[in-house]
C-alpha cells in the first residue's frame, strides 16, 4: 500500500480492533494495536493471526499481510501515523480522556477515527484542542469481512478530515456510507434497532418466537436485503402498494422510547448471550468459537453472492 496509509494505530483491542486490525493488515496497513489490558492484548495477538490466515485461504485478504504489533498502554507510539481508530468501551468520558491523551502523543498531521456506534461524533471532540481532525468510522462487525464503514462528519469536522476518511477507508477495502448528520446511531445502527424493537415487542405479545423470528430474516428478509436493498425494493414493488400498506401499519407498530418487556426481562434473569450460556438461546452445549468461525463462512460466501450479483449497483 502507498503512503500514507501505509501505518495505522487502533486503540482497542477487543472484539471490534481485532477485526478492524485484520481488515487494515489484509490491505498492506501495518498495524500497532494497542489496549490497557495485557491480557486482552495478547489474546489479540493470537486471534488476529488466526483471522488472517483464515481470510487469506478464502482470498479475502492478501496471503501476505502488514505486520501486527500488538501494545499495552499509550507509550511508543509511532511518530508517523496518519490515522488513528479508537475501539475503546462505548463510554463518552473514556473516550474524550483517550483523545485528549493520544492528542499529546501523535503529529498534529494525524486524524482521530471513533469507531462509536451510537455516540455523537460532536460530543467526543468537545474537549479537543482541535476537534475539527475527529471524525466518525463506524466499522460492521464482522469488521474484517463487512466491506463498508460509516463515516461520520462532527459539527466541526474538516474537510480535509473527512477526505482522509474517505480514502483511507477506501486504502483498506471499505466501501463508505457518509452520514451528513451527528446523530446518535447513525443509519445502520437505527434501521437495526427499529427492526430488533419490533422484533422484542412481537416476542413480549407472544405473537411469535426468537426462532421463527429469526428463521424469518435468515431465509425470507436477509435475501432479499442482499439482492434488492430496503429502498430499491420498494421501487420493484410499487411504491403505491408500500404507502397503502404503510397507512395501515404504521400506527400498530412499538415505538417504545425505552426497551420493555423481553430485552430487559432476559438481562434481568442474567441471560446474557453466550458469555453467561444462554440469552434468547441456549448456548450450553454448542461450540461457540466453531459456532462462530461457520458464521464467518457463511457471511464470506454471502457477500461474494452478493458482488456475483452486482448488489450495490442497478
Amino acid at each position: 500500500m502507498p503512503a500514507p496509509f501505509d501505518r495505522v494505530v487502533i486503540v482497542g483491542a477487543g472484539l471490534m480492533g481485532r477485526g478492524i486490525a485484520q481488515a487494515c493488515a489484509g490491505h498492506g496497513c501495518e498495524v500497532v494495536i494497542t489496549d490497557q489490558s495485557a491480557a486482552c492484548a495478547e489474546a489479540a495477538a493470537t486471534e488476529i493471526d488466526r483471522g488472517l490466515a483464515f481470510l487469506a485461504e478464502r482470498g479475502i485478504v492478501s496471503p501476505a499481510p502488514a505486520g501486527v504489533t500488538c501494545r499495552v498502554g499509550l507509550d511508543d507510539l509511532p511518530e508517523r501515523v496518519p490515522v488513528v481508530v479508537e475501539a475503546i468501551t462505548e463510554d463518552l468520558e473514556a473516550k474524550r480522556r483517550l483523545f485528549a491523551a493520544l492528542e499529546e502523543r501523535v503529529p498534529r498531521s494525524t486524524i482521530f477515527t471513533s469507531n462509536t456506534s451510537s455516540l455523537r461524533v460532536t460530543d467526543m471532540a468537545s474537549g479537543l484542542h482541535d476537534p475539527s481532525r475527529l471524525i466518525g468510522m463506524h466499522f460492521i462487525m464482522p469488521a474484517q469481512v463487512v466491506p463498508v464503514v460509516e463515516i461520520v462528519r462532527g459539527e466541526v469536522t474538516s474537510d480535509e478530515t473527512l477526505a482522509v476518511a474517505r480514502a483511507f477507508s477506501a486504502a483498506i477495502g471499505k466501501r463508505p456510507i457518509v452520514v451528513n448528520r451527528d446523530i446518535p446511531g447513525f443509519v445502520l445502527n437505527r434501521l437495526q434497532h427499529a427492526l430488533h424493537r419490533e422484533a422484542y415487542h412481537l416476542m413480549t405479545l407472544g405473537v411469535t418466537t426468537a426462532e421463527e423470528i429469526d428463521l424469518g430474516v435468515k431465509l425470507a428478509l436477509a435475501p432479499r436485503f442482499l439482492s434488492t436493498g430496503l429502498l430499491e425494493q420498494k421501487d420493484l414493488s410499487g411504491m403505491e402498494v408500500h404507502y397503502a400498506v404503510a397507512q395501515g401499519l404504521y400506527p400498530d407498530l412499538c415505538t417504545d422510547s425505552v426497551p420493555r418487556g423481553v430485552l430487559p426481562a432476559l438481562i434481568a434473569e442474567g441471560r446474557l448471550g453466550v458469555r453467561t450460556g444462554r440469552g434468547f438461546f441456549d448456548w450450553t452445549r454448542v461450540d461457540v468459537p466453531r459456532h462462530v468461525e461457520r458464521r464467518l463462512a457463511l457471511h464470506v460466501d454471502a457477500l461474494r453472492l452478493a458482488a456475483a450479483a452486482g448488489a450495490g449497483a442497478r
